[in-house]
């Protein structure tokens, strides 16, 4: 009835959920999945500044350091795309955690390197890694988009 104690009380909103799922696991996921888009993006930034003592390391240039970055970001901006449509094909949580596992040997590869051509094959491995588990695309989702525009276009 209108105007009653009842009907002032606030109702509890219900959040529609994907088959499945359990309440509260999103949380610890998107946490996880922010933590690791961070440790991405923060690679270059701390190879960066300590690129011309590695590089010194290898005999090599300061002068070269900035082939550190461009071999990451290189493979990074290459790979990402089509790993977007790997995770469609297999699975988001393990073609992700493949992803991290490579991004951190790549990573951790490169500080154990001799030698500069090594160590760029291994940051060139880390970017892949990174863009392995950073999508940046998603095959299912635009082709998703792209029925649904069609179907509404249709009507």
């Amino acid at each position: 009835m209108p105007g009653t104690a009842d009907s002032l009380r606030p109702t509890k909103l219900e959040v529609p959920r994907a088959k499945g799922t359990v309440r509260g696991t999103a949380r610890p996921a998107v946490i996880l999945g922010g933590a690791v888009a961070f440790l991405v993006g923060c690679d270059s930034m701390v190879v960066a500044p300590i690129a011309p003592e590695i590089l010194q390391s290898w005999g090599a240039s300061a002068s070269l350091s900035a082939l550190l970055v461009a071999a990451y970001a290189l493979a990074y901006a290459v790979t990402s795309p089509f790993f977007g449509a790997l995770a469609d094909y297999r699975g988001r949580r393990p073609v992700a955690v493949a992803g991290l596992a490579v991004f951190g040997a790549g990573t951790a590869l490169t500080f154990a390197a001799p030698n500069l051509a090594t160590g760029l094959a291994c940051r060139a491995l880390a970017g892949l890694g990174a863009g392995w588990s950073c999508r940046r695309s998603s095959a299912r989702s635009s082709a998703v988009r792209r029925r649904k525009r069609a179907a509404r276009m249709s009507e």
